[in-house]
């Protein structure tokens, strides 16, 4: 088995290649498995992994059929979503489809039958850490998911964009642990809790519309506006905002529209994007670097920033910060 990782405070990432299918069954944290080969032939197996203090992000590949039994820990919930559109695999015989999550709580196990070169990505989340967070931000009124449901069904387009995101996450996550501890740590997995409470995986009571004037929707833009600035050094999630603000989704959506003319994300990452800008040109050469920076205005997703930053302004942020004469990096 090869491992490379990285642990910062109680983070840690791992990428892990395993040549034998009881080895890679032993791989992931905190799991009691056991994975039976059900077709011949030399088995290759991966995982990638982020672990934080509430939360663990892997993707797992396999390249043998496997009959799974697995048990996460007590208090946790699973979320499993197979990547690629011919991998569904299925949990207690029912196909893992495209529209759906596999579920399963702790202290209960469960099987899992998947078929060759299959990936999965995993979220084991503290229960009741994601509940607190939905509970802080959302304004619909939460119920608890029936710990009887296997599957949760959320629509192909939502778990595609959860699916999307969570790779992402995946992939440019690590560098948290390495550049800037613990701050960053903490806006990724408050990202991962965001990404599966906006996606559906808890059900909601919906609440009644309700009619706000005009100067009411400049009012609640611009406090957002300043709530995301006076927390620049992170990136303010909508579901934030909605409990900061005490107001829905769909209200947040309509009073940006209305005062800005554009969506809160498209707003909100245009904000962070200029305060970054004006101290990239602001910067004495040598005084500081491009990550120091970006990373003080939320952003921890250094390619999604530049290109981000590149296709607002027309220009690299090296561009900006030479000069300004800075110094690049």
């Amino acid at each position: 088995m090869l491992e490379t990782s990285t642990s910062v405070r109680e983070f840690k990432a791992r990428q892990i290649v395993s040549h034998d299918a009881d080895e890679q069954a032993a791989t992931l944290c905190g799991w009691k498995q056991t994975y039976d080969q059900l077709t011949p032939g030399p088995f290759v197996g991966s995982l990638t992994e982020l672990n934080f203090s509430a939360t663990h992000l892997f993707c797992e590949t396999t390249s043998h059929k496997l009959h799974q039994l697995c048990e996460i820990p007590d208090g946790a919930w699973w979320f499993g979503i197979p990547v690629g559109r011919d991998a569904a695999g299925s949990i207690h015989a029912t196909p893992i489809s495209t529209e759906v999550l596999a579920f399963r709580p702790g202290g209960c196990e469960f099987e899992l039958l998947t078929p060759p070169d299959y990936s999965i990505l995993g979220v084991v989340v503290n229960a009741d850490a994601l509940m607190r967070y939905a509970e802080q931000y959302c304004e619909s009124t939460l119920r608890q998911i029936h710990t009887s449901n296997e599957i949760i069904c959320i629509g192909a387009q939502r778990r595609h964009a959860l699916s999307e995101m969570l790779q992402m996450i995946l992939r440019e996550g690590r560098s948290a642990a390495d550049a800037s501890g613990g701050a960053a740590q903490h806006n990724v997995e408050t990202t991962i809790f965001a990404t599966l409470v906006e996606s559906g995986v808890l059900p909601t009571t919906r609440q009644k519309a309700r009619h706000i004037s005009s100067a009411r929707r400049v009012q609640i833009a611009s406090d957002a506006r300043d709530f995301a600035l006076a927390n620049r050094d992170r990136a303010v999630g909508i579901l934030e905002l909605c409990g900061v603000l005490h107001v829905s989704r769909r209200t947040l959506q309509y009073c940006f529209e209305y005062a800005y003319d554009t969506t809160p994300q498209n707003y909100l990452r245009a904000l962070r994007l200029n305060g970054v800008r004006r101290e990239l040109s602001a910067r004495e050469r040598g005084s500081t670097t491009i990550h120091q920076v970006a990373s003080s205005w939320g952003f921890w997703h250094m390619s999604q920033f530049a290109q981000d930053y590149r296709t607002l302004f027309g220009v690299l942020p090296s561009d900006t910060l030479l000069a300004g004469g800075g110094s690049a990096g």
